[in-house]
């Protein structure tokens, strides 16, 4: 299927932008910048701001809360950005919108961005923000016992490592991970990654650049943090949904997560979207697949962790 008539508009109006030259900072200012066009403002939630010590830094973070209640089990999310832009701002609606359809606390974290904080940085910022959310319990209103982990696209790679590291490292426990397009193999062997090679708002070249701020040492990107598909075992990990988008690089790098975790007996469920493109989840304003898609993940978060 064609990308979406209505995206492909907008994506042939939005100014192209030049990887071998662009600077991170400029990069994050256009996205910051372009952001609400894409989005309806999300629904009048309860939030605090929060300061999370981290392992270099204080990290910013947002507690949303919908539902009155304590001991609510807490959604941890993690945006995207490829590890170099993106923030709590730029994925606002979307948790306002989880935390509307799931009876949960939803926190969203910000990590360190690249190139200025290379790998394993990010790794060590959501390992610390989880630790951080299980010890403050009480304080933040959840249950210990009742954690999902969520993100999109490099905060979807970020979520998958922590269940890994959870699991090898005793805890704290998850119940659930949600995966909204994540690009889990840095190699970009994939057939969707020559595909789609020219994506809108996600082309092969932007995956490239994004890659090289990430991970500048190449050898570095067959360590599974980098590249979670390449975790040896995949046996123990918490229920999964996978999220993939049908015009976008990375589609079959999901599908491939998805199925190593159903070849582990985990539970998984992958929905792949038509005609959308990376980047479609937070796309409110523009395609009914965005609400969709917002829906299903917010009621296997609900399975996951209310029953």
């Amino acid at each position: 299927m064609p990308l979406d008539p209505r995206i492909a508009a907008i994506a042939a109006a939005t100014p192209a932008q030049d990887y071998t030259t662009i600077q991170p900072d400029a990069l994050r200012r256009y996205v910051e910048d372009y952001t609400p066009a894409f989005e309806r403002p999300g629904p009048a939630v309860a939030t605090r701001d929060l300061s999370i010590p981290g392992p270099a830094s204080t990290l910013f973070a947002r507690r949303y809360q919908a539902h009155p209640g304590q001991g609510l089990p807490l959604v941890l999310f993690f945006h995207g950005g490829g590890f170099v832009t993106g923030s709590v701002r730029t994925t606002d609606s979307i948790c306002r919108a989880i935390a509307q359809e799931v009876p949960a606390i939803v926190v969203n974290a910000e990590y360190r961005l690249a190139p200025e904080h290379p790998f394993p940085a990010a790794v060590e910022d959501v390992r610390a923000v989880l630790a951080w959310c299980h010890a403050e319990a009480e304080a933040l209103g959840i249950d210990p016992t009742r954690i999902a982990v969520m993100g999109e696209s490099a905060g979807a790679n970020l979520a998958a490592v922590l269940a890994h590291l959870v699991r090898d490292e005793g805890g704290p426990a998850l119940r659930h991970q949600a995966l909204v397009y994540p690009g889990p193999d840095a190699s970009r062997s994939s057939p969707s990654m020559e595909e789609n090679a020219d994506g809108a708002f996600l082309t092969r070249e932007s995956i490239e650049f994004y890659d090289r701020c990430y991970v500048p040492r190449v050898e570095d990107r067959k360590d599974p943090r980098v590249s979670p598909i390449l975790y040896p075992s995949f046996a123990g990990l918490p229920s999964a949904t996978i999220v993939t988008a049908e015009c976008d690089p990375v589609r079959d790098e999901g599908r491939a997560y998805a199925r190593r975790l159903e070849e582990a007996g985990i539970d998984v469920v992958l929905r792949e979207y038509a005609g959308m493109p990376h980047g479609f989840f937070g796309m409110h304003a523009l395609v009914e697949a965005s609400e969709q898609a917002i829906v299903f993940v917010a009621g296997r978060l609900r399975g996951a962790l209310i029953g």
